[in-house]
């Protein structure tokens, strides 16, 4: 993802929290939101990038877990560019 796709995303996030305020989101929501696959959000979870936690069988992403994730992403992106410049 790149970086101004995770900030688009991150304030779409923010927008539509305001008027529609889940507890939770499932794997699959926040895959169409992220627009990646379910398999690579388990992936986010599993490496300890996305935080969620297991209800039953399945894993719940809060609103804020997803506004976290979405700025570490992005931050890391920045970092990864400006890595890359000052060489």
């Amino acid at each position: 993802m790149k970086r101004h796709e995770a900030e688009k995303t991150y304030h779409m996030v923010n927008y539509w929290s305001k008027w529609y305020d889940p507890i939770f989101y499932t794997v699959p929501e926040v895959a169409v939101t992220l627009k990646v696959t379910p398999e690579t959000v388990l992936n986010y979870i599993f490496a300890g990038e996305m935080t969620a936690e297991k209800l039953g069988n399945t894993y719940r992403i809060t609103v804020e877990d997803l506004k976290d994730f979405l700025i570490s992403k992005s931050e890391g992106l920045l970092l990864k560019r400006e890595r890359r410049c000052t060489v």
